[in-house]
């Protein structure tokens, strides 16, 4: 194995576990998102219950100052959630950039391994050739 194919090796594997963590953040994300929708359904159930209930109505403003308070934070937790998904796909983009680099390189590499090659092979057959052209002449 060459040393471009263990960079290539190594920068797949570290492509691939910056690609998990970047999957970790944004599910984390999307649990945040879920819960700021399942407290808005939640607000919207007591409402339309509290109104059927006059007994519960004046306990429904605590309810809604505290789940207000509970969705600020989830808020910001989904606004800082979006700055570090945001910093690790640049991150991810860097590594696959650097991968890239190092596989176009081995392409080049292999493009003029197979052009020598394929020169080296001409030049044998035209010696093939020229000797036996020779041998004809004889």
């Amino acid at each position: 194995m060459s040393v471009i194919d263990k960079l290539i090796r190594f920068y797949k594997f570290d492509l691939d576990e910056k690609r998990r963590y970047l999957r970790e953040l944004e599910d984390q994300e999307a649990r945040i998102e879920t819960a700021i929708d399942t407290i808005d359904q939640e607000v919207e159930a007591e409402q339309a219950f509290s109104r059927g209930e006059a007994n519960f109505a004046p306990y429904f403003g605590g309810y809604v100052a505290r789940t207000k308070s509970r969705r600020g934070e989830l808020a910001c937790d989904l606004a800082e959630a979006r700055e570090v998904v945001e910093e690790a796909k640049e991150i991810v983009v860097q590594a696959f950039e650097e991968l890239k680099k190092y596989e176009i390189r081995k392409d080049q590499q292999e493009q003029r391994a197979n052009l020598e090659n394929e020169r080296q092979d001409q030049v044998d057959l035209d010696e093939i050739a020229l000797t036996s052209h020779r041998r004809r002449d004889k």
